[in-house]
């Protein structure tokens, strides 16, 4: 994916800004999931769907007195081989939960809560593989699957306060969104860790910003805001910690085959403090 985004921003008629879009790209880690049985995984390695493996002293995250559902859990130490990666910590977890019924899709502030970011900083020692919560196995839960990981490069989405200042004309456009569609493919599955996203409804970072310190974002209430323009400052520090998308192998559905987005501030992300994570969930 790489040499094929270089080749692509060689494109005549992105050489006005092709040095731009180049110091844009990030690195990314792709996930791919296959179905397994559960004795295939052992503790603690990362997985999606299934029982989580949590520290004994981990209370199992509700939401208006409901239990969340399980997600996935990621073995840091499995990212060690990444070098950017390390933003991350080097070793722990990080595990995932949404509410069950995909009633929230984080566009209002109402909705915090409902899902949740745990990180495990060592807990190897006092994991268990936790049973599911009894409303849970009646309401449905996500099939278990194992991970593969390798690294791709992402370019910036088209929507995005970056891309906006290039000011690309009509031509330079035409060429960025096949430079996207080439990068990423059409229908292809992506579960990814950090990176840029793969929005489906466009930008995140300024919605995250807004509805985080308060404002609505479900219509134009919450940006017509007074507060909006001197919150929006902070809106590129929203960075992509992970990417959901909508599978056949875990049963995951999101919304209209959509994709759950997980991001969080720069600042927090180097306090390690995962819990002020934010989830947005968009489909087509």
């Amino acid at each position: 994916m790489k040499n094929l985004t270089l080749s692509r921003l060689s494109d005549n008629r992105l050489s006005r800004v092709a040095k731009d879009l180049l110091a844009m790209l990030q690195p990314a880690i792709r996930l791919k999931i296959f179905s397994c049985r559960e004795d295939e995984l052992p503790l603690g390695s990362t997985r999606v769907g299934g029982r989580p493996d949590l520290a004994d002293d981990v209370v199992w995250p509700s939401w208006n007195g409901k239990p969340l559902v399980f997600l996935a859990q990621i073995n840091l130490g499995d990212l060690a081989k990444f070098p950017f990666a390390s933003v991350l910590p080097r070793e722990g977890w990080l595990v995932f939960f949404y509410e069950s019924e995909q009633s929230t899709w984080g566009y209002d502030p109402k909705d915090k809560g409902s899902w949740a970011v745990i990180f495990m900083p060592d807990a190897k020692a006092r994991l268990e593989r936790r049973g599911l919560p009894s409303d849970i196995l009646q309401n449905g839960f996500y099939n278990l699957c194992k991970v593969q990981t390798h690294e791709i490069v992402t370019a910036m989405p088209w929507e995005s306060p970056a891309i906006d200042r290039l000011q690309l004309s009509g031509d330079e456009r035409d060429a960025y969104f096949e430079l996207l569609d080439e990068v990423y493919g059409e229908g292809e599955v992506c579960h990814q860790i950090l990176g840029h996203p793969q929005p489906i409804q466009g930008d995140m970072q300024l919605e995250c910003q807004l509805v985080s310190n308060g404002l609505y974002c479900g219509d134009s209430t919450g940006y017509n805001d007074p507060r909006a323009k001197e919150l929006a400052k902070g809106a590129e520090d929203w960075k992509l910690l992970f990417q959901l998308d909508t599978d056949d192998n875990a049963g995951m559905m999101w919304g209209d085959a959509g994709r759950l987005y997980f991001w969080i501030r720069q600042e927090d992300l180097n306090n390690r403090d995962f819990g002020k994570s934010w989830m947005v969930l968009q489909c087509f």
